[in-house]
């Protein structure tokens, strides 16, 4: 029996994804020293490839 719920709590976890993402940004825009921060990797560039 696996202790997880039969069906997702999608609002819910899109509420962690933003705050996760609101969370590496401010790190990001404010210089914060670490991985997520003033240390973080150039995001690459943004494109799109035709199928």
């Amino acid at each position: 029996v696996s202790p997880l719920p039969r069906q997702a709590d999608i609002a819910r976890a899109e509420q962690v994804l933003r705050n996760a993402r609101d969370e590496a940004a401010r790190r990001y825009l404010g210089s914060a020293p670490g991985p997520w921060g003033a240390d973080a990797a150039v995001p690459p560039a943004a494109r799109y490839d035709d199928p």
